[in-house]
């Protein structure tokens, strides 16, 4: 397992791609770290899970999400450090989300850094930023998110919502 984490931040660490040549790669090398079904995967499709899912925007133009999965999430990318922030990618999220039939995970990404943003009805956004300059190393934290992930999964479909920050507090 190790290898295959120590591999996935070998490989997007150095990565300098531009945006349309690193994302969706990007995502199905995460999805197979974490042990998830890819939208390429048999039983995706435009109806419940694929790349580039067409949508009209609020305010009717046209645009499209780069990853959907049907009542899970949206997920918007961004070229690695050409943002300073993830800011511009979460504004399309929101312009997207009620063509999605909103999505209660919304997540920004420039495949350095990531903004998870969770927001059930009746409860307050929950948003947690990934990217840690400092703290535990990067296998460390992809090791805790598949334990995480793994937890999720044997719960049945209970969601677990962890903020991996507060767990590394102390190694600071």
């Amino acid at each position: 397992m190790t290898d295959t984490i120590r591999a996935f931040i070998e490989k997007w660490e150095q990565n300098t791609q531009k945006e349309s040549a690193a994302a969706k790669e990007h995502f199905v090398d995460l999805c197979h770290v974490l042990r998830q079904k890819t939208p390429n995967d048999r039983g995706s499709g435009p109806d419940s899970y694929c790349f580039e899912k067409s949508l009209t925007k609020t305010g009717g133009k046209a645009g499209f999400a780069d990853v959907w999965k049907k009542d899970r999430f949206a997920w918007e990318y961004k070229g690695k450090g050409k943002y300073p922030t993830l800011d511009a990618a979460y504004q399309q999220l929101l312009l997207y989300k009620e063509d999605l039939d909103n999505p209660p995970v919304l997540v920004a990404c420039d495949i350095a850094n990531y903004e998870v943003h969770i927001a059930f009805t009746g409860y307050r956004t929950h948003f947690d930023a990934y990217g840690w300059p400092h703290g535990p190393s990067d296998d460390e934290i992809l090791a805790r998110l598949l334990a995480l992930n793994l937890k999720r999964a044997a719960g049945q479909g209970e969601v677990v919502v962890v903020a991996v920050e507060e767990e590394c507090d102390d190694e600071e």
